[in-house]
């Protein structure tokens, strides 16, 4: 059929509107023989689509190695087969066909060749955890600790261990290190693998980093660490490996928070804990703002971990820079079930703010009638008489509420 159309003389370069030549789907389908046709009729193998991509990497993608054989000997091993830079190496390793690596490997490819993003085909074998792959580039020379122009996706100068992290790759990450991946190499953002492992949890990988020498309390630019970090994102479990080897609970971010404030914030009322009775966590520990965990819980409408720094001890009356008590900010932003635990736990309901607010005045501040309601029942003073000579119902003309 092909040959028929051939020689009624239709165009062997014509392309689909993604570009793709004949010549690009009888690689992709795997057509040795249209292929060797269409290329005797003066079909293009460096013909581009879209995506920038020729026709071999669709041989690549589909693990096509007979058309690859053909179309090999059409061009150079290390040229580009896509935008973006990437060579038949970095194709046949990103989709983990170990026959392609190998054959390309045999015909010299280029071990270490960078896309335009810096990636080498060991970056992409170990994103997509092809254990086979990674091992024959490792044993072909492969630079361990080559560093992207990103770091799978989040920041650039990610190695392959980075890369491996990224979904988990344990036993790529195990194979890196075994071969002399640097486990304290970090990313631009100065993060090391330890601290995106903690960051997303992958506790195996966090123990197997640790078992190499991961440095525990590594900072990223953000002053950040591993601790810190699993601790925002809510990861019991490796909250608790990294205490249980001395992670520290003192470093803050430039804010002044701690782990304990992230993870007060977030709601994580187990770590709190935990990071309290076995981390040894401040529990009243400032920020910038001078605000303490149980500031940032009431804030934030984390009434669980309210409860919670209660019963171990948090400082009920603490004041922030504003001079403003958990019972201000939560009475102010309408955290009703916040506000019942600090009451219950007998919070003070006429102690002023910089302002000279009593709680109530926040309430009402806030337009927060429920609050108001639940203030007066449980004891405010409606003639609370503030520093400035204010009473409730000044506050409440001035803000227009009927």
């Amino acid at each position: 059929m092909v040959q028929l159309l051939l020689n009624s003389g239709v165009d062997v370069l014509h392309v689909d509107f993604s570009f793709k030549t004949p010549l690009h789907f009888a690689a992709q389908n795997g057509h040795t023989d249209v292929i060797k046709l269409l290329l005797r009729n003066k079909a293009s193998p460096a013909s581009t689509d879209k995506n920038g991509r020729i026709p071999i990497y669709y041989a690549i993608e589909y693990n096509h190695l007979e058309v690859v054989k053909i179309l090999l000997l059409k061009q150079d091993i290390n040229m580009s087969i896509q935008s973006g830079g990437w060579t038949a190496l970095h194709a046949a390793a990103e989709h983990g066909h170990l026959g392609l690596v190998n054959l390309f490997l045999k015909h010299k490819a280029n071990v270490n060749a960078k896309s335009d993003q810096l990636t080498t085909p060991l970056h992409g074998a170990a994103l997509y955890g092809h254990l086979d792959v990674a091992m024959a580039l490792i044993l072909a020379g492969a630079e361990m600790n080559a560093q992207a122009e990103h770091s799978s996706p989040q920041c650039k100068g990610g190695t392959p261990l980075h890369f491996a992290e990224e979904f988990n790759n344990e036993k790529v990450g195990e194979l890196l290190l075994k071969n002399g991946a640097d486990v304290n190499v970090a990313d631009d953002l100065n993060f090391t693998p330890l601290i995106c492992a903690a960051r997303d949890g992958h506790l195996g990988l966090v123990k197997l980093l640790m078992e190499n020498k991961s440095d525990i309390n590594h900072k990223t630019i953000y002053e950040t660490t591993s601790l810190y970090i699993a601790a925002f994102n809510g990861h019991l479990r490796t909250v608790q490996f990294l205490l249980s080897n001395k992670a520290s609970v003192s470093p803050k971010d430039f804010n002044g928070c701690s782990a304990l404030h992230v993870a007060a914030r977030n709601g994580h009322a187990d770590i709190a804990k935990l990071l309290v009775v076995e981390g040894g966590a401040d529990i009243n520990d400032r920020d910038l703002d001078q605000q303490t965990p149980l500031h940032e819980a009431a804030l934030n409408n984390k009434p669980i971990v309210v409860a919670a720094l209660i019963a171990l001890g948090a400082d009920i009356e603490c004041k922030d820079s504003d001079g403003s008590t958990p019972l201000h900010i939560s009475s102010q932003s309408g955290h009703q079930a916040v506000v019942e635990h600090l009451i219950a736990n007998n919070a003070n309901l006429t102690v002023q703010n910089g302002k000279g607010f009593p709680p109530l005045f926040s309430a009402i501040e806030g337009n927060n009638f429920d609050i108001v309601k639940l203030l007066i029942k449980n004891g405010a003073d409606v003639d609370f008489v503030n520093s400035s000579g204010y009473t409730a119902l000044h506050r409440s003309a001035l803000h227009g509420d009927p």
